[in-house]
Parts: C-alpha cells; structure tokens; sequence
C-alpha cells in the first residue's frame, strides 16, 4: 500500500497569502473609487483610514505569501511533498503584486513632480 504525498503546508499558506493580498488591495482601491455613494464610514477620513489600513494589509500579505512560497517551495522539493504548483502560483502573484505597487508608487511620483503648482493671489490689496 502506497503512502500519500502530503500536500506543503507553507506552499498552501504562501499561495493562500497571495490571494488574500490581491483581495485587500482590490477592498482598498474599491473603496477608494466609491465616492460618496457609499456611507459605510461616516466621515472622508474614516474612508480614507480604512483605505489606507487595506493598503498597508495588502502590502504585508504579499511579502508574507512570498517569502512563504519561496521557503515552501524549497522544503517540497527537499522532503517530497507535492503541492509545489500552488507555491510557484504563490510566487507568481506575490511578484506581479510587488510589480504594481512600484508601478503605483513611480506613478506617484511622477505625478508629484509634474504637478503645476496651485494659482498664487496676484491681486495686491490697495487701499
């Protein structure tokens, strides 16, 4: 009788990870874009916390799946567990999440530095 191979905790959990990271960042940016229709926080900060929170989940998700992945991936090769496709997919999102926040990121400043700068008062008081 043949003994089962046992799925790699750590390539599941990685790839679990990831998943969860694109699930928050999705929350997130959902929320953001729901202008005002949506009430579910009372004020615009309170909107703004709660995007910001998911933001920060999203980010620690993804380099928690990574590293999980890549360590899971390493000990089922070394102890024969099957389940090493789940940690590849696990990496895979992990490093396309980590592409789209330095994209995001690069996209702020950018747009930071190419702002024009708000109109002055030029009208000078004379009385």
């Amino acid at each position: 009788m043949s003994e089962q191979k046992k799925i790699s905790p750590l390539c599941l959990t990685g790839c679990i990870m990831s998943v969860l990271s694109v699930i928050a960042l999705v929350a997130g940016l959902g929320l953001y874009f729901v202008h005002g229709s949506l009430r579910l926080f009372g004020s615009h900060n309170n909107r703004f916390f709660f995007v910001r929170s998911m933001i920060v989940l999203a980010i620690v998700l993804t380099i928690a799946g990574l590293i999980l992945a890549i360590r899971g991936v390493i000990t089922s090769v070394n102890k024969g567990h099957k389940g090493k496709a789940l940690g590849i997919i696990g990496i895979v999102i992990a490093v396309l999440m980590i592409i789209i926040y330095l994209l995001g990121a690069a996209l702020l400043v950018y747009e930071d530095t190419h702002r024009e700068s708000p109109p002055t008062a030029s009208y000078e008081y004379s009385s």
